[in-house]
């Protein structure tokens, strides 16, 4: 079965595993990390915004 996410489907996902990474969060600096989807894998980034917050920033699928 091959299925497709959108972009806020994956950011959603991704968003749900944030509070996993608090030693990356605590850094203060980009950073990303492999999510996966059903039988997809993709790698997602975050950076923080101009008011602190973590936001998602992109992400690729990985092959």
């Amino acid at each position: 079965m091959n299925e497709e996410f959108s972009k806020e489907q994956i950011e959603e996902y991704a968003d749900g595993l944030l509070n996993d990474y608090k030693d990356e969060t605590k850094k203060d600096e980009p950073f990303s990390f492999d999510i996966s989807i059903g039988e997809k894998k993709y790698k997602v980034s975050y950076a923080k915004d101009e008011l602190g917050s973590w936001k998602f920033q992109d992400y690729e699928e990985l092959k």
